[in-house]
């Protein structure tokens, strides 16, 4: 079995720590909207097989950002690059 890519483990990690599925619908709603709150964004980072020398700024990602903002500043976190609705 080949190794999950890194835009599937973001999405798995996502969908646990939201306790519901995610749609391309879901990509333009703002964190706000969602019920995502900046200390779930923390535990997801966390959850991340991050290098240890990856700087993280979490002052990228506010209140009004989307869905699909945070997917893409967790995949740069990984040097991967989400398609959308997630999909690689």
């Amino acid at each position: 079995m080949a190794p999950a890519t890194p835009v599937r483990v973001l999405d798995d990690l996502l969908v646990r720590h939201l306790g519901r599925g995610l749609d391309a619908a879901d990509d333009g709603r703002t964190l706000v909207d969602l019920g995502i709150e900046s200390r779930q964004v923390v535990q997801i980072v966390a959850a991340l097989p991050l290098d240890p020398d990856v700087e993280i700024d979490f002052a990228r990602i506010g209140r009004r950002s989307t869905l699909r903002d945070l997917r893409h500043w967790l995949a740069g976190l990984l040097g991967a690059q989400p398609g959308p609705g997630g999909a690689a």
